[in-house]
């Protein structure tokens, strides 16, 4: 929830639009001011009243203070999405609207002296009322762009009604203006007993006090504070101590009557707390601007240079050949020569400016291309071990996509959720990774640009031992299933057909020793052991290879689907011109195993079988109208799985609760 502060300049931080056109607006404003204040000051000059003019030596520090509050304003605007860059902004506009103000009564007065153009007197003295309320606001909310608390909230509120109550009762109150206008009263004075300077005189303390206020939450944030952030916020409260100590000299110096004094100590209070602001921001990376601040210096040096280059050029050239500056040939030579340089130019001063005003990046980039740019054979730590490591992140973690859609995996080969937040790296229009970091998105994208080799490779061999994993897992379970299945065969022929022809034996040895009538009945007896001997046989032989198989898969799937519980439809397109023996069997046990899966545990009114052959792939698939609720990793499906991986085929198992189950195997037959 962004807080009073945000709310009460009426910022909108999510809006990118709104951040650029305040930007331009106060700048248009700044400069607007600025020549308004030129061209007064300069007429004012003209009426032999130069002890009234805006610009002199006094001004100067006003002149640092508008050029660092309108930088740091800015900056913060258009990179941080909080009340802090609007606030900065509107104290350069409110520093260059009060002295153009001045100057334009200043003028106005004494080329046409009229009492009813007291007004601007009024206004060009309480000029310093925003001034105090922005900088309390700032103080409070920097850098977050909310008050430290519920309670500074409510304070700023105080604060905000003392600065409107001191601004009506001073133009309420009688009284003259100061000198050399004191032959003005104020514009608006009316007599009602002592509550008018009881409420200003309330309101004044409570506004000159307030900055004081504000940098004590600074003291509370800095004690919650850690680490760097006690050095950000270190560099801010040396401006606040500074700035409020310049406050109180600009007190005692009006108190004294000494104007100079006023507007020197006055200028400075102003421009010290964008300048340590600053500083912050350049040392410490408050508000990370260091990406800023690093490119416009960097462009600023290059512009520099390569003009430099072209001018050197184009006197060399002119020199040795005796030609006029102006000469084409010298501005071609300049042209090419500046246009060589550029690139390298461009090089070698981003590198050094990186290396000073962005460190952070240039620490971090320089661990990376030491990992990618290693000596064969040297020990390889890991990317992401790597990367936690450049980007100071212990908590970084690193996630691989496996092919078709089939999930994430780690450098391990292990499977990993999806990420939920993690920046996702692209190669060609391809994922090839997604990292999780509490680093900022502009640093983790260079940090991981550089690692693209590393993080392609370690993705490929991550998904290449998940696969071996799977494979050596597969084919742990058929191994299973095939001692199970001698153990189940085993069982069936003792307990079954080997007790069935002991039985013979013993009937046909008995009747070999009564050839009687109960001779014959233990020959009757045998023979029909026999029978079920043979019958119990072909029941195995079934098991190990389905019999209507030998009539064609679509006979033996229709065979099954007479026999499932579920109402079962069977189509096949494409019939393969010769016998597919090993693609069939494991169709046909896929299609016994689903059928079987949706009859116990689907509770479905209808399945259908679908069978596509296209002169190089099997393709079946199996659907039902059940409930939906299958699970993937079922011993059934499960099984169904690891048949066909071992045909060299894929399953893809679609459950969707209440609308079904689909089950697609596709088989190539090469």
């Amino acid at each position: 929830m962004r807080g009073m502060a945000a709310h009460e300049v009426g910022w909108d931080s999510s809006n990118p639009r709104t951040r650029t056109a305040m930007v331009w607006g106060a700048s248009l404003a700044v400069l607007s001011c600025s020549l308004v204040l030129a061209g007064t000051d300069r007429k004012v000059r003209d009426l032999g009243r130069a002890d009234l003019s805006e610009v002199d030596a006094s001004a100067v520090p006003y002149l640092v203070a508008v050029v660092a509050t309108l930088l740091i304003g800015v900056a913060l605007t258009l990179q941080v999405p909080n009340a802090v860059g609007p606030l900065f902004l509107g104290l350069s506009v409110s520093i260059t609207a009060a002295a153009a103000l001045d100057s334009t009564a200043s003028l106005l007065l004494l080329a046409q002296p009229r009492r009813h153009m007291a007004w601007l007197l009024y206004l060009s003295e309480a000029s310093f009322i925003p001034w105090l309320l922005l900088i309390t606001w700032i103080l409070a909310c920097i850098p977050t762009g909310d008050p430290a608390g519920p309670r500074w909230r409510v304070w700023l509120r105080v604060v905000a009604v003392s600065a409107g109550l001191l601004l009506v009762t001073r133009s309420l109150l009688p009284g003259h203006f100061s000198a050399p206008f004191n032959g003005y009263r104020h514009p608006w004075e009316i007599h009602i007993g002592p509550a008018l300077p009881v409420i200003r005189y309330a309101g004044g303390v409570i506004l000159s006090s307030a900055p004081l206020v504000a940098a004590a939450s600074l003291v509370v944030r800095y004690r919650r504070s850690e680490g760097e952030e006690k050095l950000q916020l270190r560099w801010v409260g040396f401006g606040a101590a500074v700035s409020f100590a310049l406050l109180l000299v600009t007190a005692v110096a009006a108190a004294a009557d000494s104007m100079v004094a006023v507007g020197i100590s006055a200028g400075l209070a102003l421009a010290v707390l964008p300048i340590s602001t600053g500083i912050a921001v350049s040392r410490y990376r408050l508000f990370e601007l260091d990406r800023l601040l690093s490119r416009t210096i960097t462009w600023t040096l290059v512009t520099l240079v390569v003009v430099g280059t072209w001018s050197a050029v184009v006197l060399l050239v002119s020199t040795l050949l005796s030609a006029r500056l102006d000469s084409p040939l010298a501005a071609s030579v300049a042209t090419l020569a500046a246009a060589g340089a550029a690139k390298p130019v461009l090089t070698a001063v981003g590198t050094a400016v990186d290396r000073r005003f962005r460190r952070r990046r240039w620490d971090a980039l320089n661990v990376v291309n030491r990992y990618v740019q290693r000596p064969t054979g040297a020990p390889d730590p890991g990317v992401e071990s790597v990367l936690a490591l450049a980007l100071e992140d212990p908590q970084l973690t690193v996630a691989y996509p496996q092919p078709d859609g089939g999930g994430w995996t780690d450098a391990r080969g292990h499977h990993q959720p999806e990420p939920a937040d993690g920046y996702v790296v692209e190669r060609g229009g391809g994922v090839l990774a997604a990292v999780s970091s509490s680093a900022t998105p502009a640093l983790l994208a260079d940090v991981c640009s550089a690692a693209l080799p590393e993080l392609e490779a370690t993705g490929l061999r991550a998904v290449l031992k998940l696969r071996i994993e799977e494979i050596a897992a597969s084919r742990e379970r058929l191994s299973s299933v095939a001692v199970e299945e001698r153990l189940r065969l085993e069982r069936d022929l003792h307990d079954g057909a080997q007790q069935r022809l002991l039985a013979v034996l013993f009937a046909l040895e008995s009747a070999q020793r009564r050839p009687d009538d109960a001779g014959r009945a233990s020959l009757a007896e045998a023979t029909e052991l026999t029978r079920t001997a043979l019958a119990e046989l072909r029941d195995l032989a079934h098991g190990l290879r389905p019999v209507h198989l030998d009539q064609g898969l679509q006979a033996a799937l229709e065979s099954l689907a007479v026999g499932s519980s579920v109402p079962t439809r069977v189509t096949v397109v494409g019939v393969p011109p010769e016998p597919l023996p090993n693609e069939a069997l494991v169709a046909y046990y896929v299609v016994a195993e689903a059928l079987s899966n949706t009859a116990k545990h689907a509770s479905a009114s209808h399945a259908s079988v679908e069978v596509n052959y296209d002169g190089t792939r099997l393709r079946v698939s199996v659907r039902d109208d059940g409930n939906g609720l299958a699970d993937p990793q079922g011993s059934g499906l499960r099984g169904i799985l690891d048949r066909a991986e071992a045909a060299r085929g894929s399953v893809n198992v679609v459950a969707e609760p209440g609308s079904g189950t689909c089950i697609e195997l596709d088989l190539p037959c090469a």
